[in-house]
């Protein structure tokens, strides 16, 4: 299952779109990385495909160009579309608070205050993330990996702690095993030493003082034995 899904606006500088896909796939695997071009097959439902995708990614990276809210031919800004996809994918991620990481490309800019639709008006709300295709890209990309990382990587004291976790519980087991074995070796020697008072008194016609002395008491004299041990 790809963790990022990238969403982007086609023919927006696709050359350093398709560069910064390149280095996410490199570092984090290409299955890693949702594109619609790359990741919806022929015949698949477009839109079924882009929502499973949302919902499958643990992080949605918003590449913004210059023509980001380009006019369309009837006078209106691409984002105000209801039908336009960048604005549905926005939208779908931020009502599933899935984590949106804005990335303005290049000397574009991201419309600010009421500019933007309602249902992605949050944008303006995210700290952005400006990438450029000159000199300063690996430093750029770099940033970008870093971000990325807080959600799509899988964090090394996870898997520490659940080794500690199998680490303790096995000690554990080991620590019970023990007091088994120890509640074991004393019941036999109890019950060895129990016999061999139990033969004495068969082959010995008088009673010890202690004996008599318990049983003119009226206490009864008997042996319990009663070990009971859970193993979960």
């Amino acid at each position: 299952m790809p963790k990022i899904f990238v969403s982007y606006r086609r023919g927006d500088l696709p050359d350093l779109v398709d560069r910064i896909i390149d280095h996410l796939g490199s570092h984090f695997g290409r299955e890693e990385v949702f594109r619609d071009i790359d990741g919806i097959e022929p015949s698949t439902d477009f839109a079924k495909k882009i929502g499973e995708a949302l919902r499958e990614c643990k992080v949605l990276v918003a590449l913004i160009g210059p023509d980001w809210t380009a006019i369309t031919p009837d006078g209106k800004r691409r984002i105000d579309h209801e039908d336009d996809w960048v604005r549905l994918e926005l939208s779908v991620g931020m009502t599933i608070n899935l984590p949106v990481v804005p990335v303005i490309l290049n000397q574009a800019a991201l419309p600010v205050g009421e500019a933007l639709p309602s249902q992605i008006r949050s944008l303006n709300q995210l700290q952005t993330l400006r990438l450029e295709s000159g000199r300063t890209f690996p430093a750029d990309i770099a940033k970008l990996i870093s971000a990325i990382s807080r959600y799509a990587s899988d964090a090394p004291q996870c898997r520490a702690d659940v080794e500690s976790t199998r680490t303790w519980f096995a000690a554990f087991l080991a620590i019970g095993k023990l007091k088994i074995s120890l509640s074991i070796v004393a019941t036999c020697l109890f019950l060895v030493v129990a016999a061999g008072l139990l033969i004495g008194r068969t082959t010995n016609t008088d009673y010890s003082a202690t004996a008599t002395h318990v049983i003119k008491a009226g206490k009864p004299v008997g042996i319990t034995n009663s070990t009971n041990s859970t193993v979960r």
